[in-house]
């Protein structure tokens, strides 16, 4: 073997190295954004994504794009009579601007009046209830005071007989009945008011819900994750395309691991991007979640069986295919690795 020849040897297990740390941090990266996406599904699934999709809009970076709902058009084209019709727009649009100004005047207005009357209804019914309990507790202690001044007349009317001790307890028994039957009639004829003041209060002591994740933060997550997953799994695939080319410009063997696991790299590539954006029209999407497909379990129940299964395979289906590809995809880049590894004499076995 001579000197060159050794050289270029030593160079390419020096570059094989660089590759292999690279690719395993972009591994790792790849399948870290990949887990927080299918939590962020997981959480919307158990409910505990509060918040609704319906303000989503995808952000287009040229001008000439209309967005909105999460597709982007572009503008019709222009024929020769539409300069005239533009101009004439744009003087009606004029026209109406000091009337829409007055509009919103009134409709601020009308709003502030109709606050105003909320606020007084809600004061006068609150005064309203406040009366009708005073009512209620002045009537009680006047049934009360009655029921007192019954039983004292009674236990008079008592002493003054000449019966023995027997009737006297007997009669006393019976006018202690009738104060607590009398007391009981009183509570059942309570209006049901207090029993819902009861329950209102009993509904504010109730112990809240579970924590909830709010929409706009999940879309935070889920949008930096979709960044990290597709640009390190992209770069994963690159660096397994550098392995190759070293392998085969320095004759270091093991062409079968490497070839599969840039073809697995370039799939998981292919099968993570987001079709549905550019090909919105087309049956055709990727493992990628977007923010609108967040609030996608809230409509599970009112699908047909076919739509379930469709379903399962898009949310979770690409999320696994892309899982497995790159997963494959590093076993082949590391079997790579230790084959030639053993043919240079590095390790033994």
């Amino acid at each position: 073997m001579s000197a060159n020849n050794v050289d270029n040897k030593v160079d390419a297990i020096e570059t094989v190295n660089i590759l292999n740390g690279a690719r395993n941090f972009f591994f790792v990266v790849a399948i870290v954004g990949l887990l927080c996406t299918l939590g962020i599904m997981v959480l919307s699934f158990m409910g505990r994504i509060s918040g609704s999709a319906g303000d989503y809009t995808f952000n287009c970076s040229s001008s000439k794009t209309s967005c909105g709902g999460g597709n982007c058009a572009l503008p019709e084209e222009k024929t020769p009579n539409q300069p005239q019709d533009d101009k004439n727009a744009s003087e009606q649009t004029q026209e109406t601007k000091p009337e829409k100004k007055a509009e919103k005047k009134q409709d601020i207005a009308s709003e502030e009046e109709n606050a105003q009357k909320e606020k007084a209804d809600s004061k006068t019914s609150s005064d309203e209830s406040e009366k009708q309990a005073q009512d209620l507790s002045d009537e009680i202690d006047k049934a009360a005071e009655e029921i007192d001044s019954q039983a004292a007349e009674a236990v008079e009317q008592l002493d003054k007989l000449e019966t023995g001790q027997t009737t006297d307890s007997i009669e006393e028994k019976a006018v202690e009945k009738a104060a607590k039957t009398s007391e009981m009639e009183l509570e059942a004829n309570l209006p049901d008011e207090l029993s819902s003041e009861e329950q209102m209060k009993g509904e504010e002591e109730a112990p809240q819900p579970a924590w909830q994740l709010s929409f706009e933060k999940a879309e935070v997550i889920l949008n930096l994750s979709n960044g990290v997953v597709f640009f390190s799994l992209l770069f994963f695939a690159m660096t397994c395309m550098m392995s190759t080319c070293v392998s085969v410009s320095a004759n270091l063997g093991g062409m079968s691991k490497i070839t599969s696991a840039v073809l697995f790299a370039g799939a998981a590539v292919v099968f993570f991007f987001p079709w549905q954006i550019p090909f919105s029209e087309l049956y055709i999407a990727g493992a990628m979640y977007l923010p609108k497909d967040i609030a996608v379990f809230e409509k599970i129940a009112s699908l047909s069986w076919i739509d379930v299964i469709i379903g399962s395979l898009r949310y979770a289906g690409l999320w696994l295919l892309v899982f497995v590809l790159a997963v494959f995809a590093q076993i082949n880049a590391c079997t790579w690795k230790k084959q030639v590894s053993k043919r240079m004499g590095l390790i033994s076995g």
